[in-house]
């Protein structure tokens, strides 16, 4: 049964090797495989290390494949230490050659498999564990590059999702560079296509109040792609949460709310951008916020005040960033009432009609329309601030959705 493992230094030799296999130069002397060896493929910051580099072990446990890849935010800085190094140790220059990799994609850079065991799937599996890896570091993509006249690798390449990006020259020849999404996203991206992924991964989006709703909402959002959201909320977890609130456990009582939600969507994707903010919103913060910086504001906050205040001073935006806003989601028992609707037109909901009243009130109207979620009448017979976790989440699912919705019909 095959295995795999992460490579050590001790695998200096097996790396360097399977490199110059990987590159087809079969007719290099060993001493010179040895010396990359020694002083390339042994050292933590280049391309070709250990650190890089997954093996695929026999049922003996011997090492009889390898695939090395990295993730192409650090490739600037190993590719500079790598080919410098190349060019003082055996005389070619690399260093002006086209960038195999960027920020934002898993290069696999080397893959190999001994001669004696090839033609067992052993290069398939080992792509497909690259695969596996780029997704546990959170990177969404995952791209290789393949010689044209090479049609076996290229068809191999094509049957694990991966297709034609583009074109780049290096090691003195042209090739093809192909993609694939690594499977963090890949369902998200097959429902709404490339460009869609990439709106929804640029996205800033600040999050106002992170209880019932919004630690829901996200949920959704991170699960579909989003990697840029900031998140607002003063409290920290109490028991009474852990009926309804996604990041409230026994184990995170005592916490604050934004820093165990934090904590939680990291492990979705370990490369998102979560900014975990423990401070309430009102008149006297709000200019701390930036909102004219985020594409979308989204609003799940409880305090009428203060509530008020962020609908105001978000329609006072102009009509960038989307401003979304969830009304009371307590006393209801039915997931399906949850409805969508412009904030004037929102009926059946005490706290929406209570924010109207006071807006009438004070005679400061919010500047702009704005979708909200809500559902009409309160249960009968329930007290002040009964909630359960299948409508609080359906709240936040579709604040989620309308988000989600507006990226897609943007793309």
């Amino acid at each position: 049964m095959l295995t795999f493992r992460q490579a050590t230094p001790a695998d200096a030799l097996f790396i360097a090797r399977g490199f110059h296999a990987a590159m087809l130069m079969d007719d290099v002397p060993e001493e010179r495989i040895r010396a990359f060896a020694e002083e390339i493929c042994s050292r933590s910051d280049v391309l070709y290390s250990a650190r890089n580099t997954i093996l695929a072990l026999s049922p003996e446990g011997e090492p009889v494949g390898m695939v090395t890849a990295y993730d192409g935010q650090h490739y600037r800085a190993m590719k500079e230490r790598t080919f410098t190094l190349v060019h003082e140790l055996f005389g070619p220059d690399f260093r002006d050659m086209d960038d195999e990799a960027a920020a934002g994609e898993y290069y696999i850079d080397s893959l190999a498999v001994l001669p004696a065991w090839r033609g067992q799937g052993i290069g398939r599996a080992l792509l497909r564990e690259a695969l596996n890896q780029a997704a546990r570091l959170g990177i969404p993509q995952a791209t290789i590059a393949v010689d044209p006249d090479n049609s076996k690798a290229r068809s191999l390449y094509e049957s694990l999702g991966f297709r034609h990006q583009g074109d780049i020259h290096i090691f003195g020849h042209d090739y093809q560079k192909m993609a694939t999404a690594t499977g963090l996203y890949q369902r998200t991206e097959l429902l709404v296509g490339q460009e869609a992924m990439r709106r929804i991964g640029e996205a800033r989006i600040i999050l106002f109040g992170v209880g019932g709703v919004g630690s829901w909402c996200a949920e959704a959002l991170v699960r579909s792609g989003v990697s840029c959201l900031t998140l607002v909320d003063s409290d920290c977890v109490e028991a009474s949460n852990i009926n309804r609130q996604l990041m409230a456990t026994v184990q995170t009582i005592g916490q604050p709310k934004v820093e165990a939600l934090r904590q939680h969507l990291l492990t979705l994707n370990p490369q998102a951008d979560i900014v975990a903010l423990q401070r309430t919103y009102s008149a006297d913060t709000s200019d701390s916020f930036r909102l004219d910086g985020y594409d979308f504001i989204l609003d799940c906050i409880d305090s009428l005040p203060h509530k008020l205040h962020l609908i105001l001073t978000a329609t006072g935006l102009p009509t960038r960033p989307v401003f979304l806003s969830s009304m009371g989601a307590a006393r209801k028992l039915d997931p399906t009432a949850v409805r969508v609707a412009e904030f004037w037109k929102v009926e059946g909901c005490p706290l929406a009609r209570a924010l109207r009243t006071r807006i009438k009130k004070e005679g400061s109207y919010p500047r702009r329309k704005f979708q909200c979620v809500y559902a009409p009448g309160v249960l009968e017979g329930s007290q002040p601030g009964g909630t359960m976790m299948h409508v609080t989440a359906q709240f936040g699912l579709t604040l989620a959705g309308l988000v989600l919705k507006q990226l897609k019909e943007n793309s």
